[in-house]
C-alpha cells in the first residue's frame, strides 16, 4: 500500500489540503490514463464518479480526524473551483476489473466492516484497520456505465482472508438522501455509475495527452472503422477501436484526435464541399483536424471545427461537421477505458530459412479470452476439423500418460495450383495451461516436425486477454521449390491462427452468455420475435387465401422478414439454436403450405407439387443430419460440390430463394386474377413468372445436389 500511496502522491502536488486551489498535475500527461493498446496491469485515471443519469456526483466534504464520509451533490457544480478538488477521485484499475479509489490528495476510499457507508481515510492512515478497499467493476455492456461491487469481510482485522462467496458480495449504490453505501445484493439500472475523466481545462500543464472513449448523447462511442471511417457506434466492436488519444492544449483550448487502434489522426475530408466528413487515414499530424473544445456542466463538452462548425452525431451514427449552434444534443462526454480486450488483433509471423529445406516459423496473436479458454481450443484434438479450415480429420488414437496423447490428423495444404494431402501421427505433451508440445511420429509428407504452443496472459490475475504463440520447426520429405514451401508455410500458419482466434472468440462469447446474470430470455430475442411475427403473418395470409391482394402482400411480407431476422441476429449478437430452428421450420412450413394450396388450385399437377414438397423437406432434413454427423453447426454445408459453395454465397442465396417463392406466388396470382377484377395485372404476373421459373428449376436441382452431398458426408463420417 505504501507504493500505491506514493504513486498517487507523485501524480499531484498538494501542499495544502483545506484550501480550494486546484491541484497541479506534476506527473507526465501520459500517466493520467494509460493507453488501451498497452497491456499494463494497472491503469491510473483521474475521474468524476457520476450517477447513471448524470445528475449527481460523488463528493466528500466534512472531515474528521479519522475520515470523511462520501456523499453526493448536484453534478452541475463539478466544474466549480470550490467543489472541484473534492469531487475528483483517482482510480487504480487493475486488469480492467479490480479497482482502488483515492482522493485527489492520495487518501484511500474504503468501507468498514461494521458500516455500510463509504469513507475517505485521513492523511495519516494508508489503510485503516477492519476495512475493505478493493472494489470490483462490472461494465454494463458497451454503454459506458459500470457497477461497483465489494466483498464484505465478515469480521476480524486486515489480515483475515477475504471471503469470495456470492452472499458476501455487495454493490455500491446511491441512496435518495445522497449517501453512498455498499449494501445492495443486486445492481439495478438506477444504481449504475459512470466514470468521467476530469476536464482537461483544469490541468495546470499546458499540454496533455490522455486515452479515453468519446461518447455522444445516445451512448454511442466514437469508433474508427475500416478504411478510416469515423462514426458513432454501439454495436459489437472491439473496445480498442473506440479508444481515442486526445491531445489537448490548454493555452488555446484546442485538441487533436488520434486513434490508438492504428495511430492515424482524424482529419477533415473536403472532397465534397457541401458535405465534409471526418476520416482517419494517416499518421501525418500536420493535416490533422484542430478542434476547439467548449467545456460545459457535468463534464460535457462540444467540439468545434474552426473551419466548419460544431460536430454532432446523426441518428444513423454518421457525423455532421456543419452545425452552427452548440446545442445540448451535440455535446459529448469522456468515458474511461476499463478493459483492453482486442478483437481481430493482427497476426505477427516470421519465417527463417535453414539448410536442407528446413523452416523455422514463429507466429503470435492476441486472443480476447482467458488462457484456459485458449488452451481448450488448441487441445481439442477430436474437433480440430470443425474450426480449422485445412484439417480434414482429427482424432485421439490413444492416451500414453496423464498428459501425453497420440493423435492422428489428415490435412490439406495448398498454394495456387499446388495442393497436397498429408496424414500425420503426432505425440502431444501437455503442460496445462501454459504450453503444448507436438512431436512427429510418422507422416507421408514431413520428415521432421515439432510445434510448441505457448499461452501467456497479458493482464495479471483476471486474464482478460492472452498472447498465443506458435513455434514450428519442419522439414518435408521431398524437395519442394523454395518459394512454394515458404508460401505454403506462411498461408497455413496464418489460416491456423485466424481460425483459432475466431474459435476462442466464439467460445468466450458462449461462456459469457451462459454465465451472464439476469440475461434476456432466448425466446424474447429480437430475431425470435420477428420469427413469431412471420408465423402470425403466414397464418393470416392462408386464412385470406381467397383474397389475392391480401394473401400476396401478407405472404410476401412474412417471407421478406426472413432476411430481417437474420440481419438482426448478426447485428444484435442474438444468434441462438432456437432461432435457427424456428427460422428453418417457418420457411419449410410456409413453402409446403403454399405448394399444397397450388396443388388444390391446379389439380392436374398435384403430383408435381407433392414432389416439390417432399424434395424441399427431405433435402433440408438430410442436411441437418449431415451437420450433426460432421460436428458442424447449421445445415448449409457445401461438401465437395463447388456449385453449393456458389449457391451459399449470401447474395446468390437471397436471390434464388426470393425468385423461387416469387414463382410460386405468380402461379397463385395467375389462377386468382383470372377470376377477379384485377385481370389487367395478368401480363405483369406472366412476365414475373417466366423470369422466376428458371431460378425455381435451378433451386430444385440444388435440392437434389444437397441430398447427394449430405448423403456423402453421412456415409464418409459413418465409415
Amino acid at each position: 500500500m505504501n507504493r500505491i500511496y506514493q504513486a498517487v502522491s507523485s501524480l499531484f502536488q498538494n501542499e495544502q489540503d483545506n484550501n480550494n486551489s486546484i491541484p497541479e498535475f506534476s506527473g507526465p500527461p501520459s500517466t493520467v490514463a494509460t493507453s488501451s493498446s498497452s497491456f499494463d496491469a494497472t491503469q491510473v485515471v483521474c475521474v468524476h464518479i457520476f450517477s447513471g443519469d448524470m445528475k449527481k456526483t460523488w463528493f466528500y466534504s466534512q472531515e474528521t480526524p479519522e475520515s470523511c464520509k462520501i456523499s453526493s451533490i448536484s453534478s452541475d457544480v463539478v466544474t466549480d473551483d470550490t467543489y472541484f478538488p473534492k469531487t475528483c477521485f483517482i482510480a487504480f484499475i487493475r486488469g480492467g476489473k479490480r479497482c482502488k479509489l483515492y482522493s485527489l490528495d492520495g487518501r484511500l476510499v474504503y468501507v468498514t466492516t461494521n458500516e455500510r457507508y463509504l469513507f475517505v481515510a485521513s492523511k495519516e492512515q494508508v489503510e485503516p484497520e477492519n476495512t475493505q478497499s478493493e472494489f470490483w467493476i462490472e461494465e454494463e455492456g458497451r454503454t459506458g456505465m459500470i457497477s461497483f461491487g465489494i466483498y464484505r469481510r465478515r469480521g476480524g482485522g486486515r489480515g483475515q482472508q477475504m471471503m469470495a462467496s456470492e452472499k458476501d458480495f455487495r454493490y455500491v449504490c446511491l441512496e435518495r438522501n445522497g449517501s453512498v453505501v455498499a449494501d445492495r445484493k443486486a445492481a439495478k439500472s438506477w444504481e449504475h455509475f459512470c466514470l468521467i475523466p476530469v476536464p482537461l481545462s483544469y490541468m495546470k500543464s499546458p499540454e496533455a495527452n490522455i486515452t479515453v472513449r468519446i461518447v455522444d448523447h445516445r451512448g454511442r462511442f466514437l469508433t474508427i472503422g475500416d478504411r478510416g471511417k469515423v462514426y458513432f457506434h454501439h454495436g459489437p466492436c472491439a473496445a480498442i477501436r473506440d479508444s481515442i488519444s486526445l491531445e489537448y492544449s490548454k493555452q488555446s483550448s484546442t485538441c487533436r484526435l488520434r486513434s490508438t487502434w492504428n495511430g492515424h489522426y482524424i482529419r477533415l475530408e473536403t472532397s465534397d464541399p457541401k458535405r465534409p466528413f471526418l476520416v482517419a487515414d494517416g499518421e501525418d499530424s500536420s493535416v490533422a483536424a484542430v478542434f476547439h473544445v467548449h467545456w460545459h456542466k457535468r463534464a460535457f463538452f462540444s467540439l468545434e471545427l474552426l473551419s466548419s462548425g460544431f460536430l454532432s452525431s446523426r441518428p444513423n451514427g454518421t457525423i455532421s461537421c456543419s452545425s452552427m449552434q452548440d446545442s445540448t444534443w451535440e455535446r459529448f462526454h469522456l468515458s474511461c477505458i476499463l478493459s483492453c480486450v482486442p478483437r481481430d488483433a493482427p497476426i505477427s509471423i516470421s519465417l527463417e530459412k535453414q539448410a536442407h529445406s528446413r523452416r523455422v516459423l514463429r507466429s503470435s496473436v492476441v486472443v480476447p479470452c482467458d488462457g484456459r479458454t485458449a488452451y481448450s481450443v488448441i487441445s481439442d484434438y477430436d474437433h480440430l476439423h470443425c474450426f480449422c479450415r485445412h484439417v480434414l480429420e482429427s482424432s485421439v488414437k490413444k492416451q500414453l500418460s496423464e498428459d501425453e496423447y497420440e493423435i492422428q490428423t489428415v490435412e490439406q495444404h495448398g498454394f495456387l495450383f499446388f495442393s497436397k494431402k498429408s496424414q500425420q501421427l503426432l505425440r502431444v505433451k501437455e503442460s496445462y495451461p501454459h504450453s503444448l508440445i507436438i512431436d512427429l511420429i510418422s507422416s507421408n509428407v514431413l520428415k521432421e516436425y515439432r510445434a510448441v504452443w505457448t499461452i501467456e496472459p497479458l493482464q495479471e490475475e483476471e486474464e482478460l486477454c492472452c498472447s498465443l504463440s506458435l513455434h514450428v520447426h519442419s522439414k518435408p520429405k521431398s524437395s519442394i521449390p523454395s518459394f512454394v514451401l515458404d508460401s505454403v508455410c506462411k498461408s497455413s500458419c496464418i489460416a491456423t491462427m485466424e481460425d483459432i482466434q475466431k474459435e476462442c472468440i466464439r467460445r468466450m462469447k458462449l461462456r459469457n452468455l451462459a454465465l451472464r446474470k439476469g440475461g434476456m430470455n432466448t425466446f424474447l430475442y429480437v430475431p425470435n420475435l420477428i420469427g413469431y411475427l412471420r408465423i402470425l403473418l403466414a397464418i393470416v395470409a392462408f386464412w385470406q387465401w381467397r383474397e389475392p391482394t391480401r394473401f400476396f402482400f401478407l405472404y410476401l411480407t412474412s417471407f421478406l422478414l426472413d432476411a430481417a431476422d437474420g440481419y438482426a441476429a448478426r447485428f444484435l449478437d442474438q444468434s441462438s439454436e432456437w432461432g435457427a430452428l424456428l427460422d428453418m421450420l417457418t420457411d419449410r412450413c410456409a413453402t409446403a403450405a403454399l405448394l399444397t394450396l397450388l396443388s388444390h388450385l391446379y389439380e392436374q399437377y398435384w403430383l408435381l407439387f407433392l414432389f416439390a414438397i417432399a424434395l424441399d423437406g427431405f433435402s433440408h432434413w438430410l442436411q441437418m443430419i449431415a451437420g450433426l454427423a460432421s460436428g458442424k453447426n447449421g445445415h448449409k454445408q457445401a461438401g465437395r460440390f463447388a456449385v453449393l459453395g456458389f449457391y451459399y454465397w449470401r447474395p446468390v442465396l437471397t436471390c434464388v430463394c426470393l425468385f423461387n417463392e416469387l414463382c410460386f406466388l405468380c402461379l397463385y396470382l395467375l389462377y386468382s386474377l383470372s377470376t377477379s377484377y384485377l385481370r389487367e395485372w395478368n401480363e405483369v404476373v406472366h412476365i414475373l413468372f417466366y423470369i422466376s421459373l428458371p431460378v425455381c428449376i435451378f433451386k430444385q436441382l440444388i435440392s437434389l445436389i444437397q441430398i447427394w452431398s449430405s448423403y456423402s458426408i453421412i456415409f464418409h463420417t459413418a465409415s
